[in-house]
């Protein structure tokens, strides 16, 4: 009778980051939970991450679907921004909520589409401004 057992793999990967941005996490770990019940071979293998930096105007507010995402007008200029880091060929959805009384205008950067909705495949470092109307 051959017994079975539970292993925990832990799995880091170390993420270059660039000088600027050292204060950022240098690691992607991931945890992967195994039943062995027989010999088995286990590996990793990591896709490279990039950064996703998104910004908007006039206190409006942009989102990922997945949630790593979330920014808007918190200054005195109505300006927000912030980044998350994807693995290559991550497929994100931004929404682009407008401020009270404003509007949805455009996309620049990597989104070009003309609704509040913009899909970004993750091929690089990516940048995206979402526009509001006051």
């Amino acid at each position: 009778m051959k017994a079975a057992f539970s292993i925990l793999a832990v799995a880091t990967a170390l993420v270059a980051v660039p000088a600027a941005a050292q204060a950022q996490s240098a690691t992607m770990t991931t945890i992967c939970a195994l039943v062995v019940d027989q010999n088995l071979n286990v590996g990793a293998t990591f896709a490279r991450a990039f950064n996703l930096s998104v910004s908007s105007s006039n206190k409006g507010r942009v989102s990922s679907d997945d949630g790593a995402i979330g920014c808007g007008g918190t200054n005195k200029q109505g300006t927000g921004s912030c980044s998350a880091k994807f693995a290559e060929a991550s497929l994100v959805t931004l929404t682009a909520t407008p401020p009270a009384g404003g509007q949805f205008l455009s996309w620049a950067g990597a989104c070009s589409e003309a609704t509040p909705t913009c899909q970004v495949v993750i091929t690089r470092d990516t940048s995206v401004q979402a526009n509001f109307s006051k």
